[in-house]
């Protein structure tokens, strides 16, 4: 059994946010690339004299798309949730850790309750420096590693390598 007992901060849900945008790197790839299509197909189907204009659009276009991604989306998400949930802070999260499922508690002035998860109905597991984030269908959860009270986070590291399929857990450890 392994437990965590932690409470969320802002800049735990920033970092999360900062953390998701960036993994959709890959959609941003695929936005590039669009683009590009996009500007060469505008020079052939309006018979311009150079790619400049497209080209230049499409640049511009493409520094919106990562500014949002990396900077204005994570804050903006992470105000917007702190707004839909005012308790967000003052809920204290008790993950317990078993081979086939999980136990999440949570309480706070104004709820309890208790959720009990599979590792399966999961989407995404992802490691990195300071945290474990979990991606469910229909929100996530956040593990900071210096909270644990029951076990390690190499511990947590090891039951969900054995029971999550690679492509559902990730780790993505920055070297320092």
């Amino acid at each position: 059994m392994i437990e965590v007992k932690t409470r969320y901060t802002e800049d735990t849900i920033l970092n999360y946010f900062r953390f998701m945008g960036k993994i959709n790197a890959k959609t941003l790839i695929l936005y590039v690339i669009i683009l590009v299509v996009l500007s060469v197909a505008i020079y052939f189907l309006m018979s311009l004299e150079n790619l400049n204009f497209p080209l230049t659009v499409a640049v511009f276009c493409l520094i919106c798309i990562v500014l949002s991604m990396s900077s204005f989306w994570p804050k903006t998400k992470t105000k917007n949730l702190i707004k839909s949930i005012p308790t967000l802070f003052e809920t204290e999260y008790i993950f317990v850790f078993y081979k086939e499922y999980f136990v999440v508690n949570f309480s706070d002035n104004l709820v309890n309750g208790t959720s009990e998860m599979k590792y399966d109905s999961l989407v995404s597991v992802f490691e990195v420096n300071c945290y474990f984030y979990f991606q469910g269908i229909s929100g996530f959860y956040i593990i900071d590693k210096k909270d644990f009270t029951k076990g390690t986070a190499d511990d947590l590291f090891a039951l969900l390598k054995s029971v999550m399929p690679n492509n559902k857990f990730k780790k993505y450890i920055n070297k320092k």
